[in-house]
């Protein structure tokens, strides 16, 4: 991975999210909750509640990261959402994001993690597995993708409470101190 930083999303940013978003195929776009084509999507997904982060190479934004808290009885969970530039992909930067989202998750208070992934995409997950999110729930054909095409969607978890002290082991603990 070159030079990336990873840091809160500003209102700078918008022309350049703009332009991730617009490079993203149908099969990218299948999980995302709101159409970031429309006019106006950008500028609302910035302000919306919820910890949002972006991805730098120099001034382009390569990914982002949304950590979407729980409320009422899940107050205790938060979701990650990644997304990377299909360009740059296989660099590292999914990986650093989703660190970057655990390490907030737990300053936040959260003691369980979630991720929704398409079954079938085997890189993301790869991405979760590898930073300690396990398989919880299977849902079938619970997507319909752009193309009308029925999808099973993966949920992944990741308990924090039984998962510290592995993060520790693989230097996660140190972003903490940031």
């Amino acid at each position: 991975m070159s030079d990336i930083e990873i840091r809160a999303v500003e209102e700078s940013d918008v022309t350049s999210l703009r332009a991730l978003f617009a490079g993203l195929s149908d099969r990218d776009r299948t999980l995302m909750k709101d159409d970031m084509s429309a006019p106006g999507a950008v500028e609302r997904w910035i302000s919306d509640p919820g910890a949002r982060f972006v991805a730098l190479d120099e001034e382009t934004v390569v990914g982002i990261l949304v950590i979407v808290p729980g409320v009422a009885w899940s107050r205790h969970v938060a979701q990650l959402r990644i997304v990377v530039d299909p360009a740059r992909r296989r660099r590292g930067i999914g990986r650093a994001l989703a660190r970057r989202g655990l390490v907030e998750a737990v300053r936040a208070g959260r003691s369980k993690l979630l991720a929704e992934v398409l079954a079938d995409d085997d890189a993301a997950v790869a991405l979760f597995t590898a930073v300690g999110f396990d398989p919880e729930a299977l849902l079938k054909d619970h997507v319909r993708d752009h193309s009308g095409t029925m999808r099973d969607l993966l949920l992944l978890s990741h308990f924090v409470d039984h998962a510290w002290a592995t993060m520790a082991t693989t230097g996660l603990d140190e972003l903490t101190e940031e």
